[in-house]
């Protein structure tokens, strides 16, 4: 794959400006350091960054902070913006096999996996839009994350472009990996689970060497998947090493995480009929639940690594920070499984094979630097962030087949007997569907964003804004030309909001922020091209109150949003060529697609053994403005539900003969979901997941073991997350952990 590789991103203009710039500030900002600041010995305090949070302030499943709604460390009951976060201790009580388990508990988010096609488990649907792929440490990271590596998670709702560029209106999903410590402490964790499941990870930290302010932290695991759906096979490896250099006033972190995954061949979405207008209608029914169309010979190999640079340092009032970031993902899916068959064939349904080899590829690199203030002045304090940000993201993709003469037999879904799993094709027969394809896209945005608190902190004030350049291009690799419209675009996305404490323990706030996304492609008039499209923007408010009670035991946000995405494209038929005699497309970007709703979220410690975290959402999303097809409109989005509630509680046993026991269990619930836009009559039935857990922490020669047996799925519902995707059966999964 001939993706540009980092030596071409570093001669790029954007990076040669902010490499200068750099050049600049960090010997100036190292030598005021020296001279302003004596350097500490190991026993100095280490101050934590304003750009940095830590669990060392969390509650149970209550944080005290978070830092991706302003990327600065903040108290959440301070912010003027809907954020949920899940501490570590939450993620270890849950159990997750991916992120999915984890942000499935905030109000209104589901999966927006298109898993058939990328391999992916990181795209979520929030309030009625796809995020997109998930950030890591505040950047654009892979769409397959392994919660080994993550300490915790925060998801933000309603536009966010002001801090984080090109994103959907419903929010972002933001994991922060784990760090390392200052006392030496190691993990072993051994799990067993149904369907041939088992997993093996490991988690040391500590200091290196005696006095050091060099730190370290290296997560690993490997993974046998579920063994389920037949055939389905999976291999995962992870391991993420971290290396952080701090004294009191500046730190170095160095953060790196490789994925690799063998599926041989991997959980398939089950074949649908379709209408001749490809309109979906209904998966295939009465097959057994562990169906798969896939061969023997399928299979699809995920390889995704990422890795940050962090530099901080405090010079006088102000704090610098400056980052690189790597993200890069390949995935090479050989297939012999088509998707559809046509509605004519209902009464005895055929499902044609074929054979085709994907290679997909992206890589993102990102050049960040930030400098921030935090001024004092009577009765209240002022932050300013300022901020730059260049990014050149490279996608590679190229796709072969076999011509259709040489397909095998289809399979008689009704005569288990044609189903042939072992039809095999050298890869020499498959031909290419597009030549090799590279999209280069070069961002760069400016943004500055100001936090103000006065009358002691009872108000509370947030204004910003960015300026976003995005450049697109995609060359045919095999010919070295441009194809298709390039893209330029520019946009200012503004973001404003205002807290007011009411009371000691509840704040009224509100919020007004913007986003964008760039649209590819081209706007076509009659069959012809005229030039590119606009980008997609979104808006939206929030109103709502925040509520702390009890010493902080019970904390709560009650939110009420409007969402609005304008620029979606929609085509529409507007004659017929007269030689070929086929369609003839006119494209409008006038729709608008529109959301609102009521989330409540909120965390309940009952006493010193007993927490409760829960959400519920009333979700409406729908076509607003539609001008191809303005029966849509009213129409209710796909993949949304109209009510969302999720529940989690655990007991401690603290006292008697069982102290060290604990008991816990939750449930996921979504309503009826639209399948497809096109079809306001199909529907998923409603969901509910129960995950049930208890276990046991006891020492062992003051060796501290714990022993977690957990029941995922507990009521073996069969659901799709989405129409790409298949949920997993009902799960045991035995945990055995010793910690040294």
């Amino acid at each position: 794959m001939n993706l540009p590789y980092p030596g071409a991103f570093c001669r790029h203009p954007l990076v040669r400006r902010l490499a200068l710039s750099l050049a600049v500030i960090v010997p100036v900002a190292t030598l005021r350091s020296q001279t302003t600041a004596s350097e500490p010995d190991a026993n100095s305090p280490v101050v934590l960054s304003p750009f940095e949070v830590t669990s060392a302030h969390d509650h149970g499943y209550r944080s005290s902070n978070s830092v991706s709604a302003t990327r600065v460390n903040t108290p959440v009951r301070d912010l003027p913006i809907t954020i949920d976060t899940f501490t570590e201790e939450f993620i270890h009580d849950l159990q997750p096999r991916d992120l999915l388990d984890i942000v499935q508990f905030a109000p209104g988010v589901s999966s927006a996996s298109g898993d058939f096609a990328g391999g992916n488990n990181g795209n979520f649907n929030i309030r009625g839009f796809a995020s997109g792929n998930p950030l890591r440490n505040g950047f654009k990271g892979p769409n397959v994350v392994d919660p080994i590596t993550i300490a915790r998670v925060e998801v933000v709702r309603g536009p966010s472009s002001l801090l984080y560029g090109q994103l959907p209106p419903g929010g972002l999903v933001n994991y922060i990996t784990k760090r390392p410590l200052d006392k030496p402490s190691t993990t072993v964790t051994q799990r067993f689970g149904s369907y041939d499941y088992y997993r093996t990870e490991l988690d040391t930290t500590g200091p290196i060497g005696g006095g050091s302010n060099l730190f370290y932290r290296f997560n690993g695991a490997y993974e046998n998947g579920q063994q389920y759906y037949d055939p389905s096979e999976s291999k995962t490896k992870v391991f993420a090493p971290v290396l952080q250099w701090r004294n009191a006033t500046s730190s170095l972190t160095l953060d790196y995480q490789y994925f690799h995954r063998d599926e041989d061949p991997e959980v398939f979405m089950s074949p649908f009929f379709v209408t001749p207008g490809f309109q979906y209608l209904e998966k295939v029914p009465n097959l057994p639940k562990n169906f798969s169309a896939l061969g023997n010979a399928d299979h699809r190999t995920s390889d995704t690594r990422a890795f940050v640079a962090d530099w901080q340092v405090k010079v006088a009032d102000w704090d610098f920070r400056a980052d690189y970031s790597l993200a890069r993902q390949e995935i090479a899916h050989y297939l012999t499984a088509t998707l559809f068959i046509f509605d004519s064939q209902r009464s005895h349904p055929f499902l044609n094979r074929t054979a085709s080899l994907q290679n997909v590829a992206s890589t993102d690199q990102t050049g960040q630097f930030e400098a921030l203030h935090d001024f004092k002045f009577n009765g209240g304090s002022w932050k300013l962030l300022l901020g730059y940000q260049v990014n050149r993201r490279n996608e590679y993709f190229n796709m072969r087949a076999i011509p259709g003469a040489l397909a095998p037999p289809a399979w008689d879904l009704l005569n288990p007997s044609t189903w042939d799993r072992n039809v095999r094709f050298d890869i020499n027969q498959l031909s290419v569907i597009n030549d090799p394809a590279v999209v280069i896209t070069d961002n760069e945005g400016f943004y500055a964003v100001n936090q103000v608190n006065l009358f002691n902190d009872k108000l509370g004030l947030l204004g910003g804004a960015r300026y976003s350049k995005v450049k697109s291009t995609t060359i045919n690799q095999k010919t070295n030309t441009v194809t298709g419209v390039s893209i330029s675009q520019k946009e200012t996305s503004p973001q404003v909001g205002v807290t007011f404490k009411l009371t000691p323990e509840i704040s009224a706030y509100g919020s007004y922020s913007e986003s964008f996304v760039p649209t590819g492609g081209a706007k076509v008039v009659n069959g012809a091209i005229v030039g590119p499209f606009d980008p997609t923007v979104g808006k939206g408010f929030d109103l709502g109150f925040k509520a702390d009670f009890m010493d902080g035991r019970l904390s709560s946000t009650l939110a009420y949003f409007q969402l609005e995405n304008t620029g979606i494209v929609n085509n529409v038929v507007t004659g017929t060529d007269p030689i070929t005699n086929l369609p003839v497309f006119t494209t409008f970007q006038s729709g608008v697609q529109a959301s609102k709703g009521v989330e409540f979220s909120g965390v309940y410690a009952v006493n010193e053994s007993w927490q409760v975290l829960y959400s519920y959402s009333y979700l409406d999303a729908y076509v607003k403005t539609n001008l191809a097809n303005r029966a849509q409109e009213g129409f209710q989005l796909s993949n949304t539900a109209h009510q969302y509630f999720d529940l989690w509680t655990k007991y401690s046993f603290q006292h008697g003969g069982m102290k060290g026991a604990y008991l816990a269990g939750g449930i996921n619930y979504m309503g009826k979901r639209l399948v497809d836009l096109s079809n306001q009559n199909l529907f998923w039935d409603p969901l509910y997941l129960v995950t049930l857990s208890a276990g046991y922490v006891f020492n062992v020669s003051k060796t501290p073991l714990s022993v977690d047996l957990t029941c995922k799925n507990a009521a073996d519902k069969v659901y799709f997350p989405t129409n790409n995707s298949r949920g997993s059966p009902r799960t045991l999964i035995l945990s055995v952990s010793a910690k040294f």
